[in-house]
């Protein structure tokens, strides 16, 4: 069957923010007295942010809001740590340019998938960008996948997912679309 529909994971698949995003969120916390180490951040990298705070001891919603208000605006400021896959970025491009409809699946916050998008000059890239506060459950749970297919009335196996994450392969096979794995870039 022909590809009609692809969705693509955004951190860890077509960009790598993991510096980018420990800096920041060191730099926020550190406002807190919280010590934010490269290990521990490693290991909480691709959390939802409730589930990342609820890790390091924050249970306070304000505070938890305070911090990602905080950080989405100094975030910007770490932009050059971000490393872009861009043979995925012109593959995506070229598949758009021949009429297969495009869409972001991801956990990031919406702000900050803008930003990027905008930074690496790919925001009329994707027809479509789910994130994390689209769903109600998040990856290994395939709904941002099936909700997309159900918004472009696209068949799963007319559907190609890019993931890097063992929850994001999870999430991709119970959609029963398939899937490409994206290593390390």
């Amino acid at each position: 069957m022909k590809t009609e529909l692809i969705i693509s994971d955004f951190d860890g698949t077509l960009v790598d923010t993991q510096e980018a995003n420990f800096q920041a969120y060191k730099k926020v916390l550190s406002h807190f007295n919280i010590l934010l180490t490269e290990d521990m951040y490693h290991h909480l990298f691709g959390m939802r942010l409730k589930e990342f705070m609820q890790y390091i001891g924050i249970n306070d919603a304000n505070m938890i809001e305070q911090i990602k208000e905080m950080k989405a605006r100094i975030y910007p400021n770490y932009f050059n740590l971000i490393r872009t896959n861009n043979q995925l970025f012109e593959f995506i491009a070229l598949m758009k340019r021949n009429g297969v409809k495009t869409a972001l699946a991801s956990t990031a916050q919406k702000q900050n998938i803008y930003n990027l998008l905008d930074y690496t000059k790919q925001s009329n890239l994707f027809d479509l960008v789910i994130t994390g506060s689209d769903v109600m459950k998040g990856k290994p749970d395939p709904e941002c996948f099936l909700s997309i297919m159900s918004h472009f009335n696209c068949k799963a196996e007319a559907t190609l997912i890019f993931e890097d994450s063992p929850v994001g392969i999870e999430a991709a096979i119970q959609s029963q679309a398939q899937y490409i794995q994206i290593y390390k870039f």
